[in-house]
């Protein structure tokens, strides 16, 4: 009786201790993700700043949006262009050359602030919306 309690609390244990460990890894791959996105930002906008402000991993819903398990957004501060749209696409763009799994993100946000106003554009699985 009692090697029978123990062998189910090892195989809880180490169930528990996968899905941890699991868990770990997942968030530190897309943590990753999120770091290659910001250098690849950094290094090709002209902006005086770029600042990941959220980052979340995990089953979310969100009346806007709907469902998602993975949500990261950056601040671009006074950036530099002369067409918002034409620059939009050309970051898209950028992101999906340089950064591999770029489309694993399910929603990410870029808010474009700037004296003029704040501007806010939302790429989900690598498409513009």
């Amino acid at each position: 009786m009692k090697a029978k309690k123990l062998i189910l609390i090892f195989i809880v244990f180490g169930v528990v201790g996968f899905g941890v460990g699991k868990t770990v890894k997942t968030f530190e791959k897309n943590h990753d993700l999120t770091d290659q996105i910001q250098t690849v930002l950094e290094e090709h906008c002209n902006c005086e700043s770029i600042a990941r402000t959220t980052y979340s991993h995990g089953i979310q819903y969100n009346k806007d949006d709907g469902f998602t398990s993975s949500n990261v957004a950056y601040q671009l501060t006074n950036c530099d262009y002369a067409n918002f749209d034409a620059e939009v696409a050309r970051i898209d763009g950028l992101l999906k050359a340089k950064v591999i799994r770029f489309e694993s993100i399910d929603l990410m946000t870029l808010d474009f602030i700037s004296e003029s106003g704040k501007r806010k554009i939302t790429i989900a699985n690598g498409k513009i919306k």
